[in-house]
């Protein structure tokens, strides 16, 4: 009798962790893992495929345009220069060239991280980071709602250029799918402008 129950103990405990593993294998928190295993492997073609690169880049180039049309408004404003309203204007000529520049070089820095590369961008003079520092990176918060979720990555190595202290990513599940798929991450624009900033003021 004794052994039937620790038979059945054993078919409860082995169904429970079956059952957990299938939960688990159908979250955020496990494409998030398999995504940073294909990195650490050096896998791109795996790595992209939990990241929508095109949608990210395309979003995130539009708000580095914003920030440059405002930086470059006010800059004129504060000078004073009478000729203001002919270089805002010649700013926005040049507009969709930016954004185009803006998304290549997002994309490519994205290719990089996901390909395991030590460097952020190709430019010359690229910042380069120890991709020891980020194995402290853990999931803070995730927030599933339907079939989008909401996760805070904390852990980013400080001082960082960027001045990044959390990193916020917004997912959705990929259709037929019970992996996701990174779509959004709004620090991106911002932590871009930064850079640039900061290679302008670099010696």
């Amino acid at each position: 009798m004794n052994a039937v129950k620790a038979l059945l103990l054993a078919v409860i405990v082995a169904g429970l962790g079956v059952a957990v593993w299938w939960y688990y294998g159908g979250t955020p928190q496990h494409s998030l893992a398999l995504m940073a295993d294909a990195v650490r492997a050096r896998d791109y073609e795996t790595a992209r495929y939990f990241v929508d690169d095109e949608r990210i880049a395309e979003t995130a180039s539009k708000s580095v345009l914003d920030a440059a049309m405002t930086q470059f408004t006010n800059k004129m404003k504060a000078d004073d220069n009478p000729f203001s309203g002919l270089g805002v204007a010649a700013f926005q000529m040049m507009a969709p060239r930016i954004k185009d520049t803006a998304k290549d070089n997002i994309k490519e820095s994205i290719k990089q991280a996901l390909s395991g590369d030590d460097t952020l961008t190709n430019r010359s003079g690229a910042l380069r980071f120890d991709s020891n520092r980020f194995s402290h990176l853990r999931i803070e918060e995730c927030v599933v709602s339907g079939n989008t979720a909401e996760v805070v990555i904390g852990g980013i190595p400080q001082p960082n250029p960027a001045q990044i202290t959390e990193v916020h990513l917004r997912m959705a599940r990929i259709p037929n799918s019970r992996d996701w798929r990174i779509e959004e991450v709004p620090e991106l624009a911002p932590a871009y402008v930064k850079l640039l900033d900061s290679e302008k003021t670099s010696p």
